[in-house]
């Protein structure tokens, strides 16, 4: 038998099989981007699965007919009762119905519909100088080709990062539920002064910490990405590099590392300097909680700092204390407790 089962529709009577439809379903491919949310009952369902290959279906005249009806033409192909489901086109159409809505005029790159992986958007936009793709990957073939000024394109916000070397302004799509839309200007301004920096994370770090609820060090990492974006940088928190994983780092707008921050809730920095050196960053910061003054010594005494290629930031939070060091000199103190008001004297007359 070719077939591993044979499954009877649920509507159908079973003294009634021999009224039924035999239909196989199949994907024509091992990944089909777009398919139907599992939950869904009857016909839609039975392309969420693999195992739906080989499984012959008998199925009620409404089952039946609702195949022809799911998708259209390029999703849905017959070839006697085989259904053989490739994608849905359904982003294409509705992405080139909202061009043609707003008389924006496009080129649509043509695919074989006997394709197995076809694309949904694959399009350049002449007047605007700008081309139009589903996937995030091997974009820099694309530019290369294309030569545009910039890329919309799906992703999540860690693929972002991804596109900052491409030299383009890139607009992503957040593929999830939440409709996010990542925008990335290759043409703004980013503070590179390392004391422009620094005076602006002793100045801010502390309120934007308060303004924001949870734990403390949650608290600071979400500060430092508020600050980062303010100074014109990228922020991508908890990047991996070598086997080290540093809480944040900022990116200027060609993806180098301007500055590797790690949050400390407890008087730890050792690792933190090996972590953030690994960064390869123009400053480094690390944020510690000392009671005493004692660990600022501890640090410039470290003797791996004497060959540190770039400057660190060393923050004792708990006593709202900070220092600037190069190698293994202290060249510059910052006190960051908040400056107190007069208190208004009331006097009897």
């Amino acid at each position: 038998m070719p077939f591993e089962t044979i499954r009877i529709c649920n509507h159908l009577d079973p003294e009634a099989v021999k009224d039924s439809y035999a239909v196989l379903l199949t994907l024509s491919a091992r990944y089909v981007r777009y398919v139907y949310e599992p939950g869904l009952t009857s016909v839609e369902q039975l392309w969420t699965k693999e195992t739906g290959k080989k499984e012959l279906r008998l199925l009620c005249p409404e089952c039946s007919s609702r195949i022809e009806t799911i998708g259209c033409e390029d999703s849905i192909r017959r070839e006697g009762f085989v259904y053989r489901h490739s994608f849905c086109p359904v982003r294409q159409v509705t992405f080139e119905q909202l061009l043609q809505k707003h008389n924006i005029r496009f080129v649509a790159q043509q695919t074989d519909r006997r394709s197995l992986f076809q694309q949904g958007l694959n399009h350049r936009l002449p007047d605007l100088h700008t081309i139009v793709t589903d996937s995030s990957r091997d974009l820099e073939n694309l530019v290369q080709i294309a030569q545009p000024m910039c890329i919309l394109t799906f992703g999540t916000k860690r693929d972002m990062v991804r596109c900052l070397g491409l030299g383009t302004h890139v607009i992503m799509v957040d593929e999830g539920d939440s409709g996010q839309i990542f925008l990335f200007d290759k043409d703004k301004k980013v503070e590179e002064s390392i004391d422009n920096i620094v005076q602006a994370i002793v100045e801010k770090i502390e309120r934007y910490s308060d303004e924001i609820r949870g734990k403390e060090h949650d608290r600071l990492v979400a500060a430092f990405q508020r600050l980062g974006q303010e100074l014109g940088f990228v922020v991508q928190p908890e990047l991996q590099e070598k086997g080290t994983r540093v809480d944040l780092v900022w990116l200027d707008r060609s993806a180098n590392v301007h500055a590797a921050i790690e949050v400390e809730t407890s008087a730890q920095w050792k690792k933190d300097i090996v972590t953030t050196w690994e960064a390869s960053p123009k400053l480094a910061v690390i944020l510690t909680h000392y009671k005493t003054d004692k660990g600022i010594d501890d640090v410039i005494q470290y003797k791996l700092l004497e060959s540190m290629p770039h400057k660190l930031l060393m923050i004792n939070y708990l006593l709202k204390k900070a220092y600037l060091i190069e190698g293994q000199q202290i060249v510059k103190y910052y006190d960051m407790t908040k400056p107190k008001k007069a208190e208004t004297q009331i006097s009897e007359v």
